[in-house]
């Protein structure tokens, strides 16, 4: 057994035991509600690393915390919508540019953003990557039929694509991300592009040029633990924009959430904050940084602990781990360790 491996078995009982006993975060669903026997604080610790939630931040919690809604304004702000498109676009900033041919539409959820996607396009074949987040799995519920490609050489021009920016196997924006959209601007492929990982990147930003790009899930789920408020917006061309998108896709109270996230902290809160961390652990841990700032390539020893276990099935790369609980715990963690007379630095 490792060092790291010690490391990390440690830490994951103790944040286990203070999520428990009410002296941590939890998650926000149902599984994630557990008592303080061994038994279920050592099958949460075995399964923590694997938690993809968005880091309990707390200055965002302490967001949450005093929200309130004014249900009767919003009901009848009807400019609510033009607002969210000047609000979401600026939030966007150098991130997502050339953004000039879409409207910003309140979105349900990422997923229903992909159905109605698919059913535009019912007469194309579906083209996913290996490492794509929605995976085969959840295809396989709706069920649509699809085929991987590895390289845009695969891509013929019946097909479409769904692409998560940065793929969920990898964790980086791969090296042929742009000439797969020069591929598909040059075959007419209309692209689906989910970015919800994509707030968290270390990265400058990335042009919506291409025209084969129809539309972008914008979801701030992972970069803010509001996962089962469903905030968010996704970017539609405004040609394919109708008024049976304009008018049920309203939902006042998710567009004021996502406007007020999005007027009190910037694109690139979480990355400049948990940076620092992720080089912290990266270093006790010995192991490598990876774009996305929550998390780290890892050695085979570590394998317990990698954030894709559970869809190795899949096919989905078993070398990487999700730091978000060290993160949101670290206070916690050194304390722990002072105790110990372990010393971080």
């Amino acid at each position: 057994m490792s060092k790291a491996y010690k490391f990390l078995y440690e830490t994951a009982m103790l944040i286990a035991v203070a999520q428990a006993n009410g002296k941590a975060y939890k998650a926000d669903l149902d599984h994630d509600n557990f008592s303080d026997t061994f038994e279920e604080c050592h099958g949460r610790a075995s399964v923590l690393f694997q938690d993809n939630n968005a880091i309990r931040d707390q200055g965002v919690m302490d967001f949450l915390h005093n929200k309130t809604f004014d249900l009767l304004q919003l009901r009848e702000n009807y400019d609510q919508r033009e607002e969210l498109d000047v609000c979401f676009k600026k939030w966007l900033g150098e991130k997502l540019v050339d953004t000039e041919d879409f409207e910003t539409l309140p979105m349900p959820s990422s997923q229903k953003a992909i159905i109605e996607f698919l059913a535009k396009h019912r007469h194309r074949n579906l083209r996913i990557h290996q490492q794509e987040y929605w995976q085969k799995d959840w295809f396989d519920t709706i069920p649509w039929e699809f085929t991987y490609f590895k390289t845009p050489d695969d891509l013929v021009g019946t097909d479409i694509v769904v692409l998560s920016l940065p793929l969920r196997g990898t964790q980086t924006i791969e090296q042929w991300f742009i000439p797969l959209l020069e591929k598909c601007d040059k075959l007419d492929i209309p692209v689906f592009l989910d970015c919800a990982y994509y707030w968290l990147m270390d990265v400058k930003k990335i042009s919506l040029k291409y025209k084969c790009v129809k539309e972008v899930a914008c979801s701030l789920s992972k970069i803010f633990p509001t996962f089962t408020l469903n905030a968010g917006a996704k970017l539609v061309r405004k040609d394919r924009v109708s008024k049976w998108d304009t008018y049920y896709t309203q939902n006042r109270i998710l567009v004021d959430l996502t406007m007020s996230l999005c007027n009190n902290f910037s694109n690139d809160y979480i990355v400049k904050k948990y940076k620092p961390l992720q080089e912290k652990y990266c270093k006790i841990l010995n192991i490598q940084p990876v774009e996305c700032v929550t998390h780290a390539k890892i050695k085979s020893d570590l394998y317990d602990y990698n954030s894709n276990k559970m869809w190795e099935h899949n096919g989905l790369n078993q070398d990487l781990l999700n730091m978000s609980r060290l993160y949101e715990n670290n206070e916690l963690i050194e304390n722990y360790l002072s105790s110990k007379n372990f010393s971080s630095s």
